[in-house]
C-alpha cells in the first residue's frame, strides 16, 4: 500500500475516539436533537459504558478545554492520510473554542469522582434532576 506505519500514542488514540464523540455531540446540540450537553453525556454514561468518573464525552471536553479539542481535531485534519472533512470541528464547537468558553456544559457535572465509588446510578440521575431508583418504588 505504500503507507509507512507510525507510532501512535495512547493519548492520541483516546483523543481520536473521544473527540469524534464530542464533535458529533456538538452537531446534535446545534441541530436541536438534544437540549443540553448533559443529555448527551447521560446517553454515553448509561447506554454505552463511558467511564462515569469522566462525566461523559461533553464534560470531558470541557475539562480538557474546547480550544484544545478543536486544535487537536484540526491537527488530525492536516494528516494527508486522514479524512480532513471528518475532523472539521462542528460550527458550535468552533465558535465556543474560539472564545475558549466552556458552554458545552449545560448541566451540573454528572461524574462520580473515584473517591465516591459508593455513589449509585440512581444518585447520578437524581443529581441531574432525572428519575432515581427511589422514585420507581
Amino acid at each position: 500500500l505504500g503507507v509507512t506505519p507510525r507510532k501512535i500514542s495512547d493519548e492520541e488514540i483516546v483523543q481520536r475516539l473521544v473527540y469524534a464523540l464530542v464533535n458529533e455531540g456538538a452537531h446534535i446540540l446545534e441541530d436541536g436533537i438534544a437540549g443540553k450537553s448533559g443529555d448527551i453525556d447521560m446517553v454515553y454514561l448509561t447506554g454505552y459504558g463511558f467511564p462515569i468518573y469522566r462525566g461523559g464525552p461533553m464534560h470531558y471536553a470541557n475539562e480538557i478545554g474546547l480550544g484544545n479539542v478543536a486544535r487537536a481535531m484540526e491537527r488530525f485534519a492536516q494528516n494527508p492520510l486522514d479524512d480532513g472533512k471528518f475532523w472539521q470541528p462542528a460550527p458550535l464547537l468552533a465558535r465556543l473554542a474560539a472564545g475558549e468558553r466552556h458552554a458545552l456544559a449545560g448541566l451540573t457535572p454528572l461524574y462520580v469522582h473515584p473517591s465516591e465509588p459508593e455513589m449509585r446510578l440512581g444518585q447520578v440521575f437524581a443529581r441531574a434532576g432525572g428519575p432515581s431508583h427511589a422514585d420507581a418504588e
